[in-house]
């Protein structure tokens, strides 16, 4: 029965796959999967090095050279 409520057709479709656990991924999506996974550690990385060097920094040099 679909129409009036699509979603109840869905999870019924869902619950009746022999394998209800997984996820039906295209080849599309694979790709940003593994970008975010990727990404996440480069920029909390660079994020880190960035914070590091600049509590290390010396603010009177800095400031001297602007």
């Amino acid at each position: 029965m679909t129409g009036i409520f699509p979603m109840k057709d869905a999870t019924a479709w869902a619950l009746e796959s022999p394998e209800p656990h997984r996820l039906m991924l295209n080849d599309s999506q694979v790709p940003v999967g593994r970008g975010y996974r990727e990404a996440v550690p480069l920029a909390l990385l660079t994020v880190s090095f960035q914070s590091i060097k600049a509590a290390l920094m010396n603010p009177v040099k800095s400031l001297r050279s602007e």
